[in-house]
This record gives structure tokens, sequence and C-alpha cells, in this order.
């Protein structure tokens, strides 16, 4: 069972019948030491804590914790539509010296997608 933890107080309603049933733990905010080092006491199946990349860094690299701490590695926002290889096509056939509206015809994707995707990479190359 995953658990999300929006403040540390939250794992004292965890009722002790079911505490042994969670296997990971993901806090929203960042938890003390004391609390992480009291953890694998608490729920003895748990596998694995995680907590947002940005309060991963802020945590003391002298934890006495046997269970491991890693960054939240989900995938925010909207999926891309388009993948690198489709990119590197459109960038590929505008440098052979190919026209907008044959990479749209070519790729059959909207020419305002191949214009969107050479600024961007005009803008990349300018910094």
């Amino acid at each position: 069972m995953k658990m999300r933890v929006k403040q540390v107080s939250e794992l004292d309603k965890v009722k002790p019948n079911l505490s042994h049933k969670v296997e990971e733990i993901h806090f929203m905010t960042r938890p003390s030491k004391k609390v992480l080092e009291s953890l694998a006491s608490r729920f003895p199946n748990l596998s694995r804590v995680t907590i947002p990349p940005s309060l991963y860094n802020t945590l003391p690299k002298n934890l006495d914790v046997t269970i491991p701490i890693e960054p939240e590695t989900r995938q925010r926002g909207r999926p891309r539509k388009y993948d690198d290889e489709l990119i590197n096509r459109i960038k590929a056939l505008a440098d052979s010296g190919q026209p907008v509206t044959r990479i749209s015809r070519t790729l059959k994707i909207p020419k305002r997608t191949v214009y969107y995707h050479l600024k961007m990479k005009r803008d990349k190359e300018s910094f």
C-alpha cells in the first residue's frame, strides 16, 4: 500500500493493524530527522520513502536510516505529443533545405508544429 503524507502528523493516524501494509510513503513536506529514523520501527514492511526533489536536496547527509529515501521521479505536466526522433527529423529536413510545407506534408504534422520546433532550435542555438 502506498501512502501520501501532507503533514507528518498524518502518520499518527495510521491504525496499528494497517501499519504492516504500508510499503511506500511519499512526504509532501520535509520530514524531520527523528521522523525518518523512526519509520522502520513503525512500518515494518516499508521499502521506500520518496520526497519531492526540491526537498531531497535539503536532507542532512548523516541520516541513520535503513530505508532508502529517494527523490520523486514522477513525470509532471502534459505528456509530449512528438518524440525526440520526430523533432530531430524536422531539424534534419530543415537543415537540408526542405521548405516547411514539404516537411509538414512528409511527416504529416501541422506547419505550425514545424515552425515551433525550428524556432525552439534557433532559440537554443542563440544561447
